[in-house]
């Protein structure tokens, strides 16, 4: 996983040893979901501009439901 970068820290061959960057879980997932959240409000922008018929619509039975 390290060298796939989904993790943070590095291997010392010569020791035998795997040492792993430390850091609080909270704060990483936290980022996570805000770039998910960003990634997800630019594709509904993109829709929006696209589709404005469209969107407006979705929104207006989100509110129904």
């Amino acid at each position: 996983m390290i060298t796939e970068g989904r993790m943070n820290g590095y291997i010392d061959q010569i020791d035998s040893i795997v040492h792993f960057e430390t850091r609080e879980t909270l704060p990483t997932w936290d980022k996570q979901i805000q770039s998910l959240c960003y990634q997800v409000n630019q594709i509904i922008e993109k829709i929006a501009q696209t589709e404005p018929e469209w969107i407006a619509k979705a929104m207006e039975d989100q509110m129904v439901h």
